[in-house]
């Protein structure tokens, strides 16, 4: 018999919120699937929420393509039968179903990402890791690592501390207090932890010392795969500057802008901040200046039938629901006579062409943890950034040789003074000193695509699971030749699964 210790993991099995959309995280998401493809692992996914058409990235047709799925039909997500891997899986809402893709045995490597997007509603990952852990074969049991793109405990207490409205500020206390008993239940479950940054690492493995058993590693955001596309149908933002050259600044443009969705928190309160404390005096200072906000609009509602604002007309600016980027500033209901242009979601191609003519992009982010994944857009289109320290730490941007140059990529600013001079600066100083600012940005991109850890993050996470890989010898495979039926097995078509473990060291 092979030795356990010189097989690799094959079959791997992604858990996901949703299908795949054109937002940040998913896109990280991708990126890391084109990463484990590259090492010549099979995928498989598994997502929770189902989402119309137009807003997936990529289309679901083209999403089974890139995880190598034959013969794959739209039918086939709302089908009883199991396919075997490579495959696509919808959940049906039905805990059987989950029970049954464990009862295969199939997947070597369980990768499940951890949101609490439904809160007070159970995280997808809450759904599944006890039951793979409860129903996998006992010699099956998959090596299980939860990616963790936020320290959501730690992200919900500084949201509290950030909020302005009493009510909400209560829920966000509530959940940081929640998060801290769920989380060590999902982690003592899991054999690995991915942080996306060292510095959530940090917080979390203090946090949760008592669980010896967790391997925690990182798994930073792979940029070559996402500038390839990472498989959005609008090619994720990689390859930004094909055709349309490094921004320019838009030609003496008065442009700052902001890129993120509004519904989510960390975004919306750095708006509010910045408008409450920089806006009024930059506006002073330079009247042309103007602030373009580009993604949803806090308070917008997404169905089926599309993106619905809400009604700015019944809002105040200090009441509840929030409504609208200025909500909770003097600005709410006189946006536009005050030099705020809310843009709306952008497909690629036009925030592309938006970005190019930006003089700055600012991130005046305070109650953060993970990645933001946009100040990466910024740096590969040659926009410099102005930021806090919270936004810069996990991408290295607060790091002394980066601040210390004569033309840096990011300007760090954490008050509005600091904000203001730095947007100043940057709108209203010499074309050469743009020039050079933009010039460090796509230098800055460019050492980070160099410099890559991603690919060791991957290797690590896999060596770590070999621990857990189980050689099935050939004549066992003839168990797996099948597509099982929830509940009945008649009916359901035969499929080939590929074996479980290829040998290679």
């Amino acid at each position: 018999m092979r030795d356990v210790s010189h097989t690799v993991v094959q079959q791997v099995l992604v858990v996901h919120e949703q299908h795949p959309q054109p937002v940040g995280c998913d896109r990280r998401l991708l990126s890391l699937i084109g990463l484990l493809k590259t090492e010549r692992r099979q995928v498989s996914l598994l997502y929770r929420k189902h989402v119309a058409e137009r807003e997936q990235s990529p289309r679901t047709a083209e999403l089974a393509r890139l995880l190598g799925i034959v013969n794959f039909a739209p039918a086939d997500l709302e089908s009883s039968c199991l396919r075997a891997p490579p495959a696509l899986y919808r959940f049906t809402g039905r805990m059987r179903q989950l029970a049954r893709i464990a009862q295969t045995g199939w997947f070597d490597l369980v990768l499940i990402g951890v949101w609490f997007w439904n809160d007070p509603l159970p995280a997808f990952a809450e759904l599944t890791l006890p039951l793979f852990r409860a129903h996998s074969p006992n010699h099956r049991q998959p090596y299980v690592a939860l990616i963790v793109d936020d320290a959501h405990a730690e992200r919900a207490e500084r949201l509290a501390r950030w909020e302005s409205d009493p009510l909400v500020r209560r829920t966000y206390e509530q959940q940081a207090a929640s998060l801290v008993p769920r989380l060590r239940l999902l982690y003592s479950l899991a054999d690995a932890v991915l942080h996306v940054s060292a510095a959530d690492q940090h917080l979390e493995r203090s946090a949760f010392a008592s669980l010896k058993h967790v391997r925690w590693l990182l798994m930073r955001t792979p940029l070559r795969q996402m500038r390839t596309g990472g498989g959005a149908a609008d090619g994720g933002w990689g390859s930004l500057r094909t055709g349309g050259g490094a921004a320019d600044g838009g030609l003496g443009s008065r442009y700052v802008g902001f890129l993120g969705n509004g519904q989510t928190a960390t975004n919306h309160q750095g708006v509010q901040w910045f408008l409450i404390h920089c806006w009024p005096r930059l506006r002073a200072l330079d009247p042309t200046l103007r602030l373009r906000l580009v993604g949803r609009s806090p308070g917008a509602t997404v169905n089926g039938s599309g993106v619905f604002d809400c009604d700015r007309a019944l809002a105040r600016a200090d009441g509840a629901p929030r409504c609208g980027w200025a909500w909770g500033t003097p600005y709410l209901g006189t946006e536009k006579k005050n030099g705020i242009d809310e843009l709306g979601f952008l497909t690629s191609p036009q925030m592309i062409a938006e970005l190019r003519i930006w003089r700055a992009m600012i991130a005046p982010i305070r109650a953060t943890t993970g990645i933001n994944t946009k100040l990466l857009v910024a740096l590969e289109l040659g926009v410099p950034l102005v930021l806090t320290r919270a936004a810069a730490s996990p991408l290295g941007l607060d790091a002394p040789a980066e601040a210390s140059t004569a033309a840096p990529a990011a300007l760090l600013a954490d008050e509005a003074d600091e904000f203001n001079d730095a947007i100043l600066r940057l709108s209203s100083g010499t074309p050469d000193a743009w020039a050079a600012a933009s010039q460090a940005a796509l230098a800055t991109y460019a050492r980070m695509e160099r410099d890559d850890p991603a690919a060791s993050d991957m290797a690590a996470l896999l060596k770590a699971s070999c621990s857990r890989s189980y050689y099935v010898p050939q004549h066992e495979l003839s168990s797996q030749r099948e597509v099982l039926r929830l509940g009945r097995l008649d009916e359901c078509s035969i499929l080939d699964v590929s074996a479980v473990c290829s040998g290679r060291t």
